[in-house]
């Protein structure tokens, strides 16, 4: 039987067991929202079975050793091999953790602070549990989840109607495709077409290391389907940051 690997991050505060608290909480706040507030951890889990939810709802508590339905810190070995750092970015996160996630066995999951300045800003926590089911899974052919590029960005991923999440992935397999994201040195040099979505260029090329939150960008060029109102909400806190460079 396969597992699903995943991972969420969430705000830093001192005691990691209520940072997985809250990264629990937002999931089962998804759901709710797709299933209905009548959900609940237990329920999930118990519906679940033995398959899981394939998030990080699949873990009870946080342990000093790996073991299933437990999460573990991930140690230094772990993390330099995933990311090249004991202190990683939360950009480094987001390009990286399927590395992480891959090295677990079934039902296992760890944790990590984020850094951010030289300072924690978050708490991620990665695991490699159940199969997931349709627990977490949107609805493609509901409108309500469907938003339509602008015409800016739908020369960069096309304008077929897609969740958020797919309109960001699409967005970076663009820059990585032309050579426009260097991954080492998590610098990013826009083309015309990139720039267009995400600011003026000539704001992008005359600001040397300006701080750029792409998932803004991205999402304030995304109208919902359904009633083709507004842009959606901006990205949650934490997403990844990049020097805009010349």
């Amino acid at each position: 039987m396969g597992a699903t690997e995943w991972y969420i991050c969430t705000r830093w505060q001192r005691d990691p067991r209520k940072a997985l608290e809250a990264a629990q909480r937002e999931v089962l706040a998804q759901v709710q929202r797709r299933r209905g507030k009548g959900i609940t951890i237990d329920s999930l889990r118990e519906e679940q079975a033995e398959e899981g939810t394939g998030t990080v709802l699949d873990v009870f508590d946080l342990s000093e050793d790996r073991e299933p339905g437990f999460a573990a810190p991930a140690g230094a070995q772990a993390l330099e091999e995933a990311f090249g750092t004991v202190k990683p970015s939360r950009e480094l996160v987001d390009e990286r953790w399927s590395g992480l996630a891959g090295s677990l066995d079934r039902g296992d999951a760890v944790y990590f602070e984020v850094f951010e300045d030289g300072a924690p800003s978050e708490w991620c926590f990665v695991g490699c549990t159940g199969d997931g089911g349709d627990v977490m899974r949107e609805a493609p052919s509901s409108p309500g989840n469907l938003y339509r590029p602008s015409p800016e960005l739908a020369a960069v991923i096309g304008d077929e109607p897609c969740n958020r999440e797919a309109a960001l992935a699409r967005f970076w397999s663009y820059l990585r495709e032309k050579g426009l994201y260097d991954q080492d040195s998590l610098k990013l040099q826009p083309d015309a077409a990139a720039a267009k979505v995400l600011g003026s260029a000539r704001t992008l090329s005359g600001v040397e290391g300006a701080v750029l939150k792409v998932g803004d960008r991205v999402f304030a060029n995304l109208s919902p389907v359904a009633d083709g109102g507004p842009p959606p909400p901006t990205r949650p806190r934490g997403k990844p940051k990049l020097r805009l460079v010349k």
